[in-house]
């Protein structure tokens, strides 16, 4: 792969922020930070257009799968941030809602697309149902689900993301190339600046998103006895956001929290 064409795309994304921010303040595509400030949940845009210039790089197996995979999780995350409410929250609020009151919210909207996407992209991999099938749709619905959970504060899906990123240059047999960790880097350097600057967001899409590249790189490369390790990390995560809360746990767990507050500006908040 030619250095001048990963060097092109990386800065495309970059370059085309500030037109971004402005349409965004323009259209009222902002929400409300931990400081009560007006954000732009934009990022996840800015996510999305990474992706697919990875993809224009370094195209994925199952390009198909992986297409609906991804823009079907990321557009239920957009459409809970332009029409959804702060509440309720969490699966079991939506669920009481719609079997309580028979109010359909746009949270049961994005699990659905999500949990149908995460369908259709097995069914297009043609994925047979086994145990490992079962493992990979847990983790396909469950992770996005969980990083929407985390980003209540910058960085948080960030340093998740990066555990990941972590785990997978241990385990990958083969080693990526220099000019995919180029590339990499960049794509993590521009969104932690962004969100650490409080220039945007992830927002429900962004995280979504986050969530779903996380999934889709596990079921390519993690050995099945990680799959299944983070497939119970996972659920423990969701069992901790319907009881209590994610922030509530983090700032309650010392360890947790200094890495929580590692990188951000504010040592308390």
């Amino acid at each position: 792969m030619e250095i001048w064409k990963i060097i092109l795309l990386s800065a495309m994304v970059p370059i085309f922020w500030p037109v971004l921010r402005n349409s965004s303040v323009k259209f009222g595509w902002t929400a409300v930070n931990y400081k009560n400030m007006y954000i732009p949940f934009t990022l996840g845009i800015v996510l999305l257009l990474f992706v697919f210039n990875f993809i224009l790089l370094w195209p994925p197996d199952h390009l198909l799968a992986f297409m609906v995979y991804i823009v079907g999780i990321w557009t239920a995350g957009w459409i809970d941030d332009v029409r959804g409410s702060d509440y309720p929250k969490g699966i079991k609020g939506h669920m009481y809602f719609f079997i309580k009151k028979g109010e359909w919210t746009t949270g049961l909207t994005k699990i659905v697309i999500i949990v149908i996407s995460a369908s259709v992209s097995l069914l297009l991999a043609e994925a047979t149902m086994q145990i490992g099938t079962v493992i990979t749709f847990m983790l396909f619905v469950l992770s996005p689900h969980v990083c929407n959970s985390l980003d209540t504060r910058p960085l948080r899906v960030w340093k998740w993301v990066s555990i990941h990123v972590l785990m997978l240059l241990i385990f990958l047999s083969v080693r990526p190339v220099p000019g995919m960790l180029f590339y990499i880097v960049v794509a993590m350097g521009v969104w932690g600046y962004l969100e650490i600057t409080k220039k945007g967001m992830l927002g429900d899409n962004g995280a979504a998103l986050a969530g779903g590249i996380i999934a889709w790189v596990g079921m390519q490369f993690f050995p099945f006895s990680i799959q299944l390790f983070f497939m119970g990390i996972l659920v423990g995560i969701t069992y901790l956001a319907e009881k209590i809360s994610i922030h509530a746990f983090i700032e309650k767990v010392h360890i947790l929290k200094e890495i929580d507050h590692l990188g951000r500006r504010e040592r308390m908040e």
